[in-house]
């Protein structure tokens, strides 16, 4: 956690004398011009909260009032979009969890930053936070990618109710399994663990219900089974969430527990239920599979997404690699901008995307730049030079190869003709 002072321009003329232009600070979301047109600071008196990538750098930040008596101040503000922060696609903390969420298979959301820093100090470290935003597909990948266990935990006032509802569809869409954990008396984990402690929670998350029996539960609580009305009405609130379950037999199971909790003829709310929609995008409309990509455009991606930020592996781990290596006129652009940048000292990413000279250029780096990079560091120079490699040795930079041979020796340039000739030879030792 850190702290932005009460001050008009304390970190704005601080990077300026640092060398940093208007337009950069302003890109980064961390200055913003006043009413009166001078930069100022975006946050002020504020505690301030990392939010990082999932590799660990920080990219944005989210910023809680720290005096409350201001109330024309909103309490809690969050980095604008900027070139290397969507809100849409990081987790709070999820760069400190991953690594317990793959050990434990599982991953705990909470709906704030105080609510993972309590359950972190507390030594629960599977925790990550949606932060105020609302949930999203691309979080729910980036969530799959570490598990296969989601325990929503939100606030248990009504706004907090109303997330989880909105969330746990998405998780289910994808095949996550869900649980759901309420903390009874209590407005929130925070509140909970500085209450009643960690062992105490750990006991309720060993008894958390599946998301659709939590759902059952709710909506037939308080019901009275002789009113036909709000019997009607809870069944119908719960049919949505039954819909999303992706296995027919665990679907069945939770259908029949209704029924029975109901009192009404299975037959009927199988009917009800039906078949189990298409997954839905943000949007709401059913996803529609693209062209698929072969594993060298994969592989490329991959490549040209952490040399966007670690510069330092194209000497050591891609020294052979060439603009003409990469598949598509796209990355060979993508991989030329890194090389400029590299050679003019520029490594920030807001840097190299300011090199691009044409808008498709500009779009393409930043949607590169917002993909999740999902590799631990330990695993990232394997990763950059198994990716090299597939394009070095492809089939594609195979025939690439041949056709230089075959220019060179046509115009007599013997010395390309030998070079060229000992890149498809290397190329075939390495067959991928």
């Amino acid at each position: 956690i850190g702290w932005a002072p009460d001050e008009w321009e304390a970190l704005t003329g601080h990077l300026l004398k640092s060398g940093f232009d208007q337009k950069t600070l302003e890109s980064a979301g961390l200055s913003k011009l006043s009413s009166k047109g001078s930069l100022i600071d975006r946050f002020r008196g504020r505690l301030m909260f990392p939010i990082s990538s999932f590799g660990g750098k920080t990219i944005a930040f989210g910023a809680r009032l720290i005096d409350d008596g201001d109330k024309q101040a909103p309490k809690y503000i969050n980095s604008p979009e900027t070139p290397v922060y969507s809100k849409r696609s990081v987790l709070y903390g999820l760069n400190l969890a991953k690594n317990a969420a793959r050990r434990e298979n599982s991953l705990i959301v909470v709906e704030g930053y105080m609510d993972a820093l309590a359950l972190r100090s507390a030594g629960i470290d599977n925790c990550a936070a949606v932060s105020g935003t609302a949930f999203t597909s691309m979080q729910a990948e980036a969530i799959r990618r570490v598990c296969e266990n989601v325990v929503v935990l939100f606030d248990s006032d009504t706004a907090g109710m109303a997330a989880a509802k909105k969330s746990v569809p998405i998780l289910l869409d994808i095949g996550l399994r869900v649980k759901a954990l309420s903390l009874p008396g209590v407005k929130d984990p925070d509140e909970f663990i500085k209450a009643r402690g960690k062992d105490k929670f750990l006991q309720l998350m060993a008894k958390a219900p599946p998301f659709p029996l939590f759902i059952i539960d709710s909506a037939m609580s308080g019901v009275k089974l002789g009113s036909v009305e709000e019997k009607t009405r809870a069944v119908r609130d719960a049919i949505p969430f039954l819909r999303r379950i992706q296995d027919n037999i665990e679907r069945s199971q939770y259908v029949q527990i209704l029924a029975e909790r109901a009192g009404i003829d299975i037959k009927t709310l199988q009917a009800e239920v039906g078949a189990r929609p298409k997954a839905q995008t943000q949007a709401g409309r059913a996803e529609t599979p693209g062209k698929k990509k072969g594993a060298q455009f994969l592989a490329e991606k991959i490549l040209l997404r952490i040399l966007l930020e670690n510069q330092e592996y194209l000497e050591s781990h891609a020294p052979e690699l060439s603009e003409n290596n990469f598949k598509t006129q796209d990355h060979r652009d993508i991989y030329r901008l890194i090389l400029e940048a590299r050679d003019k000292g520029l490594d920030a990413t807001a840097d190299i995307v300011g090199l691009a000279v044409d808008d498709r250029l500009r779009k393409n780096l930043t949607e590169l730049s917002l993909e999740m990079n999902l590799f631990d560091e330990k695993d990232i120079e394997q990763v950059v030079s198994d990716c090299a490699n597939l394009a070095l040795y492809s089939p594609e930079a195979r025939r690439r190869t041949l056709k230089e041979q075959a220019m060179a020796a046509k115009s007599g340039e013997s010395d390309k003709f030998i070079e060229a000739k000992k890149k498809y030879m290397e190329s075939r030792r390495h067959k991928v």
